[in-house]
């Protein structure tokens, strides 16, 4: 074991065993996350890739498993654009935790940024599979601009009217950029753009919004 390995696992149990004394196991559990979170966002800042995974591996040996702390990695690493670093952390927290609602619909929005869109309906689907009545109207629209993105008009239609139905602001599509003009004039696309809404005289409004540059 390396110097740097026993300064972790030195700081790991000066921290577990504070805590131990002083809060009740889920408390404790709970702070020594925030603060390996915290040290962890530090390294990111500091570029020490490396150093976080060995950080997080060993956390998981000496303390106790936490698919929390794969989850806020690969977080943090998704609000800095780092796409690679998060789906190694988000591959990480689903290996241990196949069905983790926010991780599958984490990884989903980016395969779908890198146009990996099977991947990313496999991801949709894992969620909805088991949580058939999650009642999230992000994940319906997400399934929509999948379904956009491999042009199956059918499958757009029927999740755009699903996220509509699970109350999604309808102007809230006025606010998603270029993708949603090219599909409301593509041939097939736009009818079920259309087609989607209940409201005409709101249709007309939204539509009017989107599909005029």
């Amino acid at each position: 074991m390396t110097e740097s390995n026993y300064k972790i696992g030195y700081m790991f149990a000066l921290i577990f065993l504070q805590l131990l004394w002083s809060y009740p196991l889920s408390s404790y559990q709970k702070e020594l996350e925030q603060r390996s979170i915290e040290n962890i966002s530090e390294m990111i800042d500091s570029d020490q890739h490396e150093k976080i995974k060995n950080y997080i591996e060993q956390f998981q040996v000496e303390l106790f498993y936490s698919s929390g702390l794969y989850y806020d990695t690969a977080l943090l690493y998704n609000q800095k654009e780092n796409f690679d670093s998060a789906l190694y952390f988000y591959n990480k927290l689903l290996d241990g935790n196949p069905v983790h609602q926010a991780g599958l619909f984490d990884r989903a929005e980016i395969f779908v940024l890198q146009k990996k869109y099977i991947l990313a309906w496999k991801d949709l689907q894992t969620f909805e599979n088991n949580n058939p009545n999650h009642g999230l109207w992000v994940v319906a629209l997400k399934q929509a601009e999948i379904s956009a993105y491999q042009e199956k008009e059918w499958h757009f239609e029927k999740y755009l009217m699903q996220s509509l139905e699970l109350g999604m602001d309808p102007y809230y599509l006025t606010t998603l950029g270029s993708n949603w003009y090219y599909w409301c004039r593509h041939k097939r696309l736009g009818p079920s753009l259309y087609a989607s809404f209940s409201d005409i005289k709101q249709r007309d409004l939204i539509l009017s919004k989107i599909c005029i540059k």
